[in-house]
């Protein structure tokens, strides 16, 4: 994964000018120049007296000794180092130029450079500054970081120091040193993503089929096709590296021995991504070998509202990635039993030959649809409807409902909930087999009252059968 320069690296400039480069990609555009340009730090070079380069590392050190000035070599070029790194008393000197305190006002302290035309404050911001205030026709702009008149800083002079020191040549190295370093990030990088990419459109070569095995006898054998498991195919990827090669550039070496220490420094970054490339090759290879398998030991598959199958399920752990191919896996599962809501007959009738026939549809929660038709030629009244469940009956009373001559009446007209909340309950069955379900024996049935137009008689109409709770479930699968 590519990183920006590291920040060990990076020093903010004292110097602030109106139009200078900023930091860009590294590029070799103006690589050979000696140009005014203060950014993201490559190198510093400690110079003598200002003048001659002694040593060039990639660390800034705390303290140099009182004839060290320092030019900080740059993406965009080079530029002067006034930092001070800590407080200075009377008479002390401060890494970067020489320090002295103003006779006449004790807080501001002097700092001398072989690149200064005049005395540069330093009031603990980074900034050079008229001696005289700090802000002048003249001086430093404090707030925007321009300075208007450079004879403060003498450039000329500056750039061909940087010249003579043949600083040009070491920063173009240092720039190919970090481009190297850069390329070879995203070249190792590209490696895992380029496997990633693979890697998930591979799971969708997975096909996966279920072999259901039914062990409670209550699934038709043309049903088990029907049951799909909860099984997801989840990414196990090996964890992505990151490598930091611009890290290798990391030096000290005194001029004469500058251009064989950046040689070895390129050397060791090559060195070491030869190396990184072959080991994380192989890492990834037998890293994307697999995809997790997620799903449950146990799984509830809801055939309808009133059935529901137990299945224990035999998912493996995880699948072989195989790159371009094709796989077929296949999951087996095992019904253990079924649990059962509103086993009632699906459909129950009620007649007399000569007046009323009577069809109940109970849905899921045991409500009734209670659908009537009247076969004489009078008005016919239902009054009451009672429901038998097992040991149990409720009746619904005052229904005072009217049947035309000859007519049926319509189903969304003639919804009742009859049967108790207790009865409701009892129609429920968990864990059940079919050797079970058909021992279970459930008595079931309906009563109506009714009164025909003109007649003071009663009529009543009753019947329950007896069913196994396994005839019940087939009604409902």
């Amino acid at each position: 994964m590519t990183k920006k320069i590291s920040m060990a690296l990076v020093t903010t400039g004292l110097l602030l000018f109106s139009g200078c480069a900023t930091d860009s990609a590294v590029t070799q555009r103006g690589a050979n120049e000696a140009r005014l340009s203060n950014g993201t730090t490559l190198a510093y070079a400690y110079m003598k007296d200002g003048e001659k380069v002694v040593k060039i590392s990639t660390k800034r050190d705390g303290k140099v000794d009182d004839d060290i000035e320092i030019i900080r070599i740059t993406y965009g070029g080079f530029y002067p180092d006034y930092g001070m790194s800590r407080e200075v008393e009377k008479g002390e000197k401060s890494p970067g130029c020489f320090v002295k305190m103003d006779d006449n006002d004790k807080n501001k302290k002097f700092c001398e450079s072989r690149y200064t035309g005049r005395q540069a404050l330093y009031t603990g911001i980074a900034s050079i500054v008229n001696a005289a205030a700090t802000v002048t026709t003249v001086g430093l702009n404090v707030a925007s970081g321009a300075i208007s008149d450079p004879k403060f800083f003498q450039r000329e002079q500056f750039l061909e120091i940087v010249k003579e020191n043949d600083l040009p040549k070491y920063r173009k190295v240092l720039l190919e040193l970090y481009k190297s370093a850069e390329s070879k990030e995203i070249s190792i990088d590209g490696l895992y993503s380029e496997a990633y990419n693979n890697y998930r459109k591979g799971a969708g070569n997975i096909r996966i089929s279920y072999n259901i095995v039914d062990r409670s006898g209550m699934v038709p054998p043309s049903m088990l096709k029907e049951i799909t498991l909860p099984v997801e195919i989840v990414p196990d990827a090996p964890e992505r590296k990151s490598f930091d090669y611009k890290k290798e550039i990391n030096f000290e070496a005194s001029a004469a021995d500058i251009e064989k220490v950046l040689a070895e420094t390129g050397e060791k970054i090559e060195n070491r991504f030869k190396k990184d490339y072959e080991e994380y090759e192989k890492y990834i290879k037998e890293g994307f070998d697999h995809y997790a398998l997620r799903g449950p030991s146990e799984y509830d598959y809801r055939h309808n509202d009133r059935v529901t199958y137990h299945l224990k399920t035999d998912i493996p752990k995880s699948v072989e990635y195989r790159p371009d191919t094709a796989k077929n896996l296949t999951i087996g599962a095992t019904v253990e039993y079924a649990d059962l809501k509103g086993m009632i007959p699906s459909k129950f009738v009620l007649e007399d030959s000569k007046s009323l026939k009577m069809e109940f549809y109970p849905d899921s929660n045991m409500v009734i649809t209670a659908i009537g038709m009247n076969k004489t030629k009078s008005f016919l009244t239902l009054s009451s409807i009672t429901a038998y469940y097992g040991s149990k009956a409720n009746t619904l009373s005052g229904l005072n409902r009217e049947i035309a001559p000859e007519t049926t009446t319509l189903a969304k007209n003639s919804r009742y909930d009859v049967f108790s909340d207790k009865m409701k309950k009892s129609s429920i069955f968990t864990k059940m087999t079919a050797s079970k379900a058909k021992k279970i024996v459930i008595d079931s049935g309906y009563a109506i009252k009714y009164r025909i137009m003109n007649t003071n008689i009663d009529h009543t109409i009753y019947d329950t059968k007896k069913y196994s709770l396994y005839d019940i479930y087939l009604q409902y699968i």
